[in-house]
């Protein structure tokens, strides 16, 4: 299993905020993850399983095109607690513990 930092900031994201859309991502992420890149790793999140995504209409009254609304799949939720746990582990290793 690999993980970009970026990657790892994107679902991280979702997984404390909930289901957003990319731009939302884009300024949530303190400069971390840019408009340039933000729909590159979505999409490679969901090409991995660990996001979803589904188009969602303007809000009653309000006018515009579909946008893509993202949230962090099961598969996604496990890559976030396996990223934990290897940190802990490491942790421990490197405390002598």
């Amino acid at each position: 299993m690999f993980v970009t930092p970026k990657q790892e900031k994107a679902l991280r994201m979702l997984l404390a905020n909930g289901p957003m859309y990319g731009l939302q991502m884009v300024k949530s992420s303190g400069g971390e993850i840019g408009r340039g890149t933000v729909y590159v790793v979505l999409t490679k999140l969901e090409d991995k399983g660990w996001i979803e995504s589904k188009l969602r209409s303007p809000p009653a009254g309000k006018r515009g095109p579909e946008r893509r609304e993202y949230s962090i799949t099961g598969s996604g939720r496990d890559v976030v607690l396996a990223i934990d746990q290897m940190r802990v582990a490491c942790s421990i290793n490197l405390a002598g513990g």
